[in-house]
């Protein structure tokens, strides 16, 4: 980073930071991932963003989130669904949590810096892997980590998962059907809502071994909801999504871009229909039953979803076809990354000892630990 040219105010903020942590012993180290960050900052251009009183919060937040106050508490676990099983932590993160990983991914995400987090970007969607260069982490990133993958054991009953994953997805200005009336129109208005990114399995890519997915949202956002086609009663969608992983099919996306197979076309737009129908009338609750099947997970800041993608019997869960609904809102200027949905995902795969002859088993003592409507799990913030 040699050359890059730090903010006139950079002094002024490493004051600020060690004097509002003066009763921590590692104020000086803090003062130090400030000067990093802020350099991050100025080298992406915005570097007004660390000068706010709003966006110094969140920047200071990033090396001594919570070190120096440690709180157990439980939270609740609903289960929205039993096919496919997930589960919903509405106070899975706290709020500072949430404004730091943000504030995290904002800088990877901008930042000619970037790749050493494991920034990258694919199409629209910003990705910023966690687990990389954690030689780059602002102080307190790791055990921030340690101990979010703490809760993630707790909810899947895995002993440890891929790498975190922050992703951002930027709104759109584009407004799609509201109403039943309006998405009937036309095949292309029908799915609007997640024609953009399709619908997949985890198994998607070449990762047989998948079997849970706890996905955190850190904001709350007008769309952008998690959706289960096929779950619950959907009957119509469930035979598709039977019908295309029968067929090798693990994306909507390659079913539909290909020439050879119209039942395999048909069957994706029967998922991605039914899973355009569930954000029809905006209906604000959290968790939603489509009331012609499928369930919807709205972000909310906070709240996580974990879901089983393999079934007791250890194969693909035809019901846990899902996708991200398309996000609403403005998408240029400063606020590009204010309008976006930001979520922390860790894909939980099955123990190297349990792939074979006790992968059943395995995975049906996972989707049996303790949680479900009235149960709760006991986790530390720190």
């Amino acid at each position: 980073m040699s050359g890059t040219r730090l903010p006139p105010n950079l002094g002024a903020h490493s004051r600020r930071v060690t004097e509002l942590f003066r009763p921590l012993p590692l104020a000086e180290r803090l003062a130090d991932s400030l000067i990093l960050l802020l350099r991050y900052l100025d080298a992406a251009g915005i570097a007004a963003y660390a000068s706010t009183a709003k966006g110094s919060r969140h920047c200071l937040r990033l090396a001594p989130l919570l070190a120096y106050e440690a709180a157990a508490r439980c939270t609740s676990v609903e289960t929205p669904s039993t096919e496919p099983l997930v589960r919903y932590a509405p106070e899975f993160l706290s709020r500072p949590e949430c404004e730091a990983l943000i504030a995290l991914g904002r800088v990877a995400s901008s930042s000619p810096f970037g790749g050493r987090v494991g920034a990258r970007r694919l199409g629209a969607k910003h990705y910023v892997q966690l687990g990389l260069a954690p030689e780059f982490h602002p102080d307190g990133l790791t055990r921030l980590l340690a101990s979010i993958d703490r809760r993630a054991r707790s909810l899947t009953g895995c002993p440890a998962g891929d790498a975190f994953e922050l992703n951002f997805t930027p709104a759109r200005r584009e407004v799609g059907p509201r109403t039943a009336a309006e998405a009937g129109v036309t095949l292309d208005s029908a799915v609007w809502w997640l024609s953009s990114g399709g619908v997949h399995v985890d198994s998607n890519n070449g990762f047989p071994h998948r079997y849970a997915t706890v996905l955190a949202y850190l904001n709350d956002t007008s769309g952008g909801a998690t959706c289960f086609p096929a779950a619950g009663t959907a009957r119509a969608a469930k035979d598709a999504a039977v019908r295309l992983l029968a067929a090798g099919y693990t994306h909507t996306d390659a079913a539909v871009r290909q020439d050879d197979d119209e039942g395999a076309f048909d069957d994706a737009c029967t998922l991605l229909e039914s899973g355009s129908r569930l954000m029809l009338d905006d209906v604000p609750a959290t968790t939603t039953r489509g009331p012609h099947g499928g369930v919807r997970v709205q972000p909310k800041a906070g709240a996580a979803a974990c879901f089983w993608s393999l079934g007791d019997d250890g194969a693909v869960d035809p019901a846990s076809w899902h996708g991200g609904a398309r996000v609403v809102g403005g998408e240029d200027g400063p606020s590009y990354f204010e309008n976006g949905k930001w979520t922390l995902q860790s894909f939980r795969q099955l123990p190297e000892t349990k792939r074979d002859a006790d992968r059943a088993d395995f995975v049906r003592r996972s989707r049996r630990r303790e949680g479900g409507e009235g149960g709760g799990l006991r986790w530390e913030l720190v």
